[in-house]
């Protein structure tokens, strides 16, 4: 059963990120997992493992190029960075990633969602409540009016149940 935002208007629903729907991933598509004990999402920049792997796993791993609000370690300035995740059966069966599923009248084309993120690697202006990673990554995906309808939940903390 999907989790959705409190708000009725959100545009998006968020569902457990299996390795099905991992295998399926795209650019433009945005994930989120647990990140300092708080939901943290990511836009996918690019595919760079998936089924055509030579694994002979039943799921073989995913590895996705991101790009998010974050830091690479506790003494940097949070910033628009890229990282690579790799999915698994492990890190997807737990719950600890889900992705955001979108009424697609409401998104910005794929490539678009995908420029706008790069553009803006390096920028170090984040806000906690009002240009966090949620703002960045919904903003870039977003049209401008979906994006409106939705922006009262971004500053709002979403911390991961650490009952499971």
């Amino acid at each position: 059963r999907p989790n959705t935002m409190a708000d009725a208007n959100a545009p998006y629903q968020l569902v457990n990120l299996t390795m099905e729907l991992a295998q399926a991933l795209k650019p433009g598509d945005i994930i989120e997992n647990s990140y300092y004990m708080f939901w943290h999402p990511y836009i996918v920049e690019s595919i760079l493992s998936s089924l055509e792997s030579d694994s002979s796993e039943d799921s073989p791993p995913v590895t996705v190029r991101v790009i998010h609000y974050g830091r690479r370690d506790l003494f940097e300035p949070i910033s628009v960075l890229q990282e690579n995740i790799t999915l698994d059966s492990t890190n997807t069966a737990n719950g600890h990633f889900r992705l955001y599923r979108f009424n697609l009248a409401d998104c910005r084309p794929d490539e678009e969602t995908v420029k706008l993120a790069r553009d803006r690697i390096g920028e170090t202006d984040h806000r906690m409540l009002s240009n966090n990673a949620t703002y960045f990554a919904l903003s870039c995906r977003l049209t401008d009016e979906a994006f409106d309808r939705c922006k009262r939940n971004i500053g709002r903390f979403r911390v991961v149940n650490p009952i499971g």
